[in-house]
């Protein structure tokens, strides 16, 4: 079977960068594995992709050796089969909260075997001419089981979520996860209610401390740790340096988003729009900056997430 690059790099203890893609275009999913990335996450929970659209988008992906990795709606059986049985090569698990959802989702992405666990059911037609004629033999060994820690009883029952066979990595939300230690956008710890609420929970002690409490699982029971972060390069040098395995480091629509917006601000002051504008989010952010509720820092950081 073709090696899975992602999940035999953590097993050396080697760290990996991956991106998202939540746009349902072929062309799309082709470029950013044609960046350079290590893995791309193909997004069915919040991004705009269904899982019948999951197939080409791994093939346009397997034009390189960029690993496909699927997010799914959530822990359903059939949905993770699914995503495996077109070609994915890891499955990322939403919102896990305790041990039993841990193993619900790794008997979903296992078949069958001597090791106790396991319940996918058969049917690989494509991974097998994707990755090999021995890919019902090889695959228990080279499909990823990431799991998502995001809540609060994730938090408290990461241990036991960590130690359950099969798991091979946890992958932090950040922003749910924020949620869950109870950082609500616009509370009174965020100060100031002036849209910088993605930057701030990574500043506060108590985000900081889950986070080390993750990671320090996740390498006490021999798995990798992925870190979200947003996109901001800033952020993903920082987790990079504490140890993270996985650094997702943006998002396709991100990158667009920004490259596009960067070439026509460079250009539009040498002609000038036709077009009645609509208030964006780089407004929002500009009109915030203007009456002195964000710093200049804070403005270039939430400008270059958008």
């Amino acid at each position: 079977m073709k090696p899975n690059y992602v999940l035999n790099a953590w097993r050396n203890k080697k760290q990996t960068l991956g991106a998202w893609v939540g746009v349902n275009s072929i062309n799309v999913a082709e470029s950013m594995a044609h960046s350079g990335f290590d893995w791309l996450v193909i997004d069915c929970q919040h991004g705009l992709i269904e899982m019948n659209a999951l197939p080409a988008l791994i093939a346009a992906i397997n034009t390189t050796n960029t690993v496909p990795f699927v997010r799914v709606k959530s822990n359903n059986f059939g949905d993770i089969n699914k995503a495996l049985d077109s070609g994915a090569l890891g499955v990322i698990v939403p919102m896990i909260n305790n041990a039993e959802e841990a193993r619900a989702a790794v008997d979903a992405m296992r078949y069958p075997s001597s090791k106790g666990y396991g319940k996918r059911s058969t049917g690989p037609t494509r991974p097998m001419m994707a990755y090999g004629n021995d890919y019902l033999y090889e695959a228990n060994e080279n499909v990823a089981c990431i799991l998502q820690i995001e809540t609060k009883d994730g938090l408290a029952n990461v241990e036991e979520i960590a130690a359950v066979p099969g798991v091979d990595c946890l992958y932090v939300g950040p922003t749910d996860l924020a949620f869950g230690l109870g950082l609500f956008p616009g509370g009174e710890w965020e100060g100031k209610r002036n849209g910088s609420w993605f930057l701030k929970i990574f500043q506060q002690d108590s985000h900081k401390k889950a986070l080390k409490t993750i990671l320090d699982c996740c390498h006490r029971h021999n798995i990798a740790g992925i870190m979200h972060t947003l996109g901001i390069n800033e952020t993903s040098k920082m987790y990079i340096k504490d140890g993270w395995d996985g650094i997702m480091s943006g998002s396709a629509k991100g990158w667009m988003s920004r490259g596009a917006g960067g070439a026509l601000r460079e250009l539009r002051p040498m002609v000038k729009s036709i077009i009645p504008r609509k208030i964006t989010a780089d407004d929002d952010v500009l009109h915030q900056l203007a009456a002195g509720k964000i710093t200049v820092e804070d403005a270039k950081l939430l400008m270059s997430n958008l």
